[in-house]
């Protein structure tokens, strides 16, 4: 079962721009790596992933690997910090100061730790 999430950069108006993620996006998974990547990485990885089509998922070693369908980059486009607004079960977004702000599927921020 896919746990979908999108992965989201605070760009320089602090708006949010984010990318459909697939596969394991739960809380232990991705706060660790999202946590560990620079700002401008995360950009990187979304934009790239923005016109290749998503995301399956991300790793550790942040490699991630495209959705199988590319497409426009609005069709894959989420521009809401707030799961539950983006129909998925987690968004996180990587401010410009480093920190992840994410949230889950009923709209309440969550944590690294928060168990689901």
């Amino acid at each position: 079962m896919s746990t979908r999430s999108a992965i989201a950069y605070e760009d320089d108006n602090g708006n949010c721009v984010g990318v459909y993620c697939h596969f394991d996006g739960y809380p232990s998974h991705m706060f660790p790596i999202i946590k560990s990547m620079q700002h401008e990485e995360v950009k990187s990885m979304v934009e790239t992933a923005l016109v290749e089509g998503g995301l399956c998922s991300i790793t550790n070693e942040t490699v991630y690997e495209t959705y199988e369908e590319k497409g426009a980059r609005e069709q894959w486009l989420y521009t809401s910090i707030f799961a539950h607004e983006n129909n998925l079960d987690y968004t996180y977004f990587k401010r410009k100061d480093g920190s992840v702000f994410a949230t889950c599927c009923d709209g309440r921020e969550i944590t690294h730790d928060s168990k689901y």
